[in-house]
């Protein structure tokens, strides 16, 4: 492979040497000797050219399918996890797998392996090399890694290479030291795309677009009352997923509130009602009152994201876990002092203003950070195409549902001896749709979304926040 890397000189003395071995020993009992261009017009291709086969780019579907023949009989679990938005549960559905799999009791252990624009075949090797060598002292031999490779906006211009050479090939090999890593068949890599304005970091990572992909988005069919923790920092390779009991604590709140439990006076007033023993919430009744909470038409946060979400349940946890243990925030006390019934209705009112301020973003969302998801299940494994064809074609990403059982790749087409020089029309068709170079963010766009965000002057900022005295007491600031 790679023969255009060789020099003219190397070119040269390679095609001597084949026909003289070709002349002494004749090909009669010979093994297939394939020699791969990446470029045409090399000399080695032009004297060979009475055996020059062309051999045009396969398309895309053909190369997905091979693809994903190729992980499931051969080389182990593959996947690409990506979102219709930032913050739509990546992380969380990568984790989340990696639980499922203890809590059956299957002998895996949990590896996040980073992927920046400083990172190299060296540093990657160190990095997986160091990752086994951790989980082997730490639980022995005979575990498989679940390895999160979470990958950053800005990605180096070797990201393809080296993803094709770790997961497909199954060797990642540094050219410095000739240390090598080899990907064991029992290993599975879930593989984290950012989401980046325009797709660009997507749309980059060529390779990819080929692997199988499952797209998140956030919906209240998907939302999920437990959430993954580690147990075994600073090791971080064991998973548990307990109860998210913060969020059902916060989302029981927040309802009682909206229903007016607290608002002296109203018809639904109950100056015993307390969250603890309040009824059970679905998620479907969570999704809605965080989508309330959280979600403004014109503000910077206008449609639904888990991480704004938890930002927010995990302020007002604490908040609210406050309230009880206010005396002035007890009903029966301020019904005894005949004045300030309404007070603990404004004085959460104010607690929930101010959560949202200190919880939620600031700089605006933007559009087409992501992409889309079919409209007949919101989280779906699909070959998709995060190339630039795609986006052309209108949104950004096209999809496909994956065949469980999927057929073996077809088999190649019969070889044609061809001595033309020039690339076929097909080869021409397919560079022309090819995605971009790995490109950056800007700091254009960078500046241009920060200017949006609103200063902490511009704007009323509501302050309501206990505080602990470390000599005993407390009080509201």
């Amino acid at each position: 492979a790679d023969l255009h890397v060789l020099s003219y000189t190397q070119q040269c003395t390679l095609v001597e040497k084949l026909r003289a071995t070709m002349n002494e020993f004749s090909t009669d009992d010979a093994a297939t000797l394939l020699l791969v261009s990446g470029r045409p017009q090399q000399v080695a291709l032009n004297q060979l050219s009475s055996q020059k086969v062309d051999l045009p780019p396969l398309h895309e579907k053909e190369l997905r399918v091979a693809c994903d023949h190729a992980f499931q009989s051969h080389i182990g679990t593959t996947e690409c996890v990506a979102s219709t938005i930032n913050g739509g549960g990546k992380s969380h559905h990568i984790l989340r797998h990696t639980a499922a799999c203890q809590a059956r009791g299957d002998p895996v252990l949990y590896a996040r392996i980073p992927l920046r624009e400083s990172s190299s075949p060296t540093t990657l090797v160190e990095l997986l090399s160091q990752a086994r060598t951790r989980t082997a002292a730490g639980s022995g031999s005979g575990f498989a890694l679940h390895i999160h490779m979470d990958i950053s906006h800005i990605i180096p211009a070797s990201a393809n290479t080296m993803l094709f050479e770790l997961l497909l090939v199954g060797l990642l090999r540094d050219p410095s030291s000739c240390r090598m890593y080899h990907r064991a068949k029992a290993d599975v890599f879930r593989l984290e795309i950012p989401n980046s304005p325009g797709n660009k970091t997507a749309r980059a990572l060529r390779f990819c677009s080929l692997l199988p992909t499952t797209i998140l988005d956030v919906t209240a069919d998907v939302l999920d009352l437990t959430r993954p923790v580690f147990t075994d920092a600073p090791l971080c390779t064991q998973i548990a997923l307990p109860e998210y009991s913060e969020l059902k604590f916060v989302c029981r709140w927040v309802r009682g509130f909206n229903a007016g439990k607290l608002q002296y006076g109203g018809p639904n007033y109950n100056a015993e009602w307390d969250a603890w023993t309040d009824s059970e919430i679905t998620p479907a009744e969570c999704f809605e009152v965080l989508s309330k909470m959280c979600c403004e038409p014109n503000g910077p946060s206008p449609r639904p994201s888990w991480s704004n979400f938890r930002s927010f349940v995990m302020f007002m946890n604490r908040q609210f876990s406050f309230v009880g243990e206010y005396p002035l925030l007890n009903p029966m006390l301020l019904e005894a002092l005949g004045e300030g019934q309404m007070f603990r209705h404004v004085f959460v009112n104010l607690m929930l203003e101010t959560g949202r301020d200190f919880s939620l973003r600031s700089v605006p969302q933007c559009d087409g950070v992501g992409p889309p998801v079919s409209a007949a299940h919101p989280s779906l494994i699909v070959a998709t195409s995060l190339g630039a064809a795609a986006a052309e074609a209108g949104d950004g990403l096209s999809t496909a549902a994956a065949d469980d059982d999927m057929p073996p790749p077809p088999g190649p087409n019969p070889l044609v001896r061809q001595s033309s020089k020039t690339l076929t029309e097909e080869h021409q068709a397919a560079e022309a749709l090819a995605p971009p170079v790995l490109v950056q963010q800007t700091s254009a766009e960078m500046a241009e979304r920060y200017q949006k965000m609103a200063t902490w002057e511009s704007s009323d900022h509501p302050v309501v926040i206990f505080k602990q005295d470390p000599r005993g007491g407390g009080g509201v600031d």
